[in-house]
């Protein structure tokens, strides 16, 4: 078989400046004769649906004010059943496990939820829940979406936090990451809140805990650097590092960066919000970072 690469003449005077890998990687797509995986073109193809419909319904009068609330309805009962999801199958692995003690100085329950070994892969129950944790944040774009209907500027807070939570959701997945049920679970609690509160906003009501939001998340973000240096107890302890370490543990370092990223920007929103003078200068101040069509509280 004669590829299209093998028809350039050797002594062609590009040919030198032709990068070998990148030809290789060409010729084997050409032989093929593919032109790629399916999976990413659905994804994108239903992304850019989701967003195009979610923007005609917003622009209808009806529909409009409905669809926002049932976006945000939807998204606080998913992040329920994410919790309780995430919950159970933990639960379930920490029974299944066995109770000696390892080298470590942790339990095998304990090690179970924390590290898997290289070649070790997350319990399929546990695995699939982070899955769909990892798939809901496709449908936290309409939240942008949202956004920028109403004609809003968009944060850098925001931007920042759903331009990068997709691939730190999909890092969790690609490295067998067990220890980030913790992070799943704890971000599903606060998307419960924040869901509802913004569910309540679209409906015109206004509620009295909205600060309470932010600061939940502070402590969602400093509870992930906890259970991360816990992971990197364990991942560097003398047996476990016999044994290869813990796996995934390449992959933890971004969220590590990102997660200390969204604390300072978080902080710096909160303490913007309280060195105000003016208590409902204050308020604005919050309202804007936290109102359905203000700046995402999402965290990772």
């Amino acid at each position: 078989t004669v590829t299209v690469f093998e028809t350039i003449p050797t002594d062609h005077p590009k040919s030198e400046m032709a990068h070998p890998t990148l030809t290789a990687s060409l010729a084997a797509l050409v032989d093929s004769g593919t032109p790629g995986p399916l999976a990413p073109v659905l994804m994108t193809a239903a992304v850019y649906l989701v967003i195009a419909l979610s923007w005609k319904l917003l622009s209808s009068p009806s529909w409009g004010k409905l669809f926002m609330r049932a976006h945000y309805a939807f998204l606080s009962v998913l992040s329920l059943v994410m919790f309780v999801g995430v919950v159970v199958a933990a639960f379930n692995v920490w029974r299944r496990g066995r109770e000696e003690t390892t080298g470590s100085g942790l339990s095998a329950r304990a090690m179970s939820l924390i590290c898997l070994k290289p070649g070790e892969s997350m319990d399929p129950s546990l695995f699939f829940w982070m899955w769909v944790f990892h798939k809901s944040k496709y449908i936290e774009i309409i939240d942008t979406v949202i956004i920028l209907h109403q004609g809003r500027p968009l944060t850098f807070l925001h931007y920042f936090h759903h331009a990068l939570v997709i691939f730190q959701s999909w890092t969790w997945l690609e490295g067998q990451l067990v220890f980030t049920w913790i992070g799943a679970a704890f971000n599903s609690f606060v998307h419960i809140v924040m869901y509802y509160f913004y569910y309540v906003g679209a409906s015109g009501r206004r509620v009295s805990w909205r600060a309470r939001i932010t600061q939940l998340q502070i402590v969602q973000f400093m509870c992930s650097f906890a259970v991360v240096v816990w992971f990197y107890w364990v991942h560097y302890s003398a047996p476990v590092q016999a044994l290869g370490g813990c796996r995934g543990s390449e992959w933890v370092g971004f969220s590590i960066f990102f997660n200390g990223a969204l604390l300072f920007l978080f902080i710096r929103l909160a303490g913007a919000a309280g060195a105000r003078p003016n208590a409902g200068t204050r308020k604005a101040v919050l309202a804007d970072s936290k109102s359905p069509g203000g700046a995402s509280l999402k965290s990772d």
